[in-house]
């Protein structure tokens, strides 16, 4: 006798104890969710939405259930905010309730564990946004503006010259602009070695869309898959993420670094940050460092 059939009974019973915990779960919360489209046992909403459109299911399911709509995959609750008014309202002027972030691990592997943008609310955040904060708040954005401009005529005659290439010439637009105000790096072209590097290094904002992280999260086992398992693509492009986000993240603060220790850098992000750091006197070095390396790399 085998071990499955000697536990028959045990594994007839196994998905009937699930659904039961998860009913009794919900009924002793006796919390009020928002109406939503009905899911099976165990994992919820997850055959209904597709991860790469995920929107066209937001729009059909806002336009049945209303402006906020709930759902589930497997274990983790969603609730999607389907109106620009109720957003602000909530998550604006009443952020203190509702902007926490949750934390999902499986963002580890993919190499993008530091973004501030995606941590939970806490002191490493507080520090991370602050940092970024008095580099970027309205007043102080207004020392970019003269960069900004030489940039914006650079553009404009790009786009004269060769019309065709217009969305390189944006890219390196944006781009460009990020790079002088994080890091004094003046980038001209998608010529320029630091382009390639920013290019591959937001790979991973394209796998990581929410609905594939709540997925990974309750399965992170497909991560630890062999590479010959068929359907394992994601363990080869969280390694790709990783290794590709690494180098965003550490070349240009590398640059920035050896012209701040040099005394050539100009005013950026970066520079003013470990200017301050001597005055500072209260965060300790390592959570200085890191939190100046998380918020430049999270403006990207």
């Amino acid at each position: 006798m085998s071990w499955f059939e000697d536990n028959r009974l045990l594994l007839l019973l196994l998905p009937i104890s699930f659904v039961s915990i998860g009913l009794l779960r919900r009924l002793l919360t006796n919390r009020s969710l928002p109406p939503g489209p009905p899911g099976l046992p165990l994992i919820g909403n997850v055959l209904s939405l597709d991860p790469a459109e995920p929107w066209k299911t937001y729009a059909k399911w806002g336009a049945k259930y209303g402006d906020i709509f709930y759902y589930r995959i497997f274990s983790q609750e969603v609730v999607v905010i389907n109106s620009e008014e109720i957003a602000k309202d909530l998550l604006e002027r009443r952020s203190s309730n509702y902007s926490d972030r949750p934390f999902f691990p499986v963002r580890i592997p993919f190499g993008w564990a530091n973004h501030f943008g995606w941590m939970p609310y806490g002191s490493e955040w507080r520090l991370a946004r602050r940092f970024f904060l008095q580099s970027f708040h309205a007043e102080a954005a207004l020392s970019f503006r003269p960069m900004q401009l030489r940039k914006t005529h650079t553009l404009l005659q790009n786009l004269l010259a060769t019309p065709e290439s217009y969305f390189d010439h944006l890219a390196i637009f944006a781009g460009s602009i990020i790079m002088a105000a994080n890091y004094d790096y003046d980038m001209k072209s998608t010529d320029d070695p630091m382009f390639p590097i920013i290019e591959r290094g937001l790979v991973g904002l394209q796998y990581l869309t929410p609905e594939t992280t709540l997925i990974l999260d309750a399965f992170p086992f497909l991560l630890r898959l062999p590479g010959w398992f068929p359907g394992t693509d994601l363990k080869r492009k969280a390694a790709l993420s990783s290794e590709y986000a690494s180098r965003m993240i550490e070349t240009p603060l590398s640059y920035a670094l050896e012209k701040i220790n040099a005394g050539t850098a100009a005013p950026c992000l970066t520079s003013d940050l470990m200017n301050r750091k001597k005055s500072d006197g209260v965060t300790p070095e390592a959570d200085y460092d890191l939190a100046v390396k998380q918020a430049s790399w999270s403006a990207f």
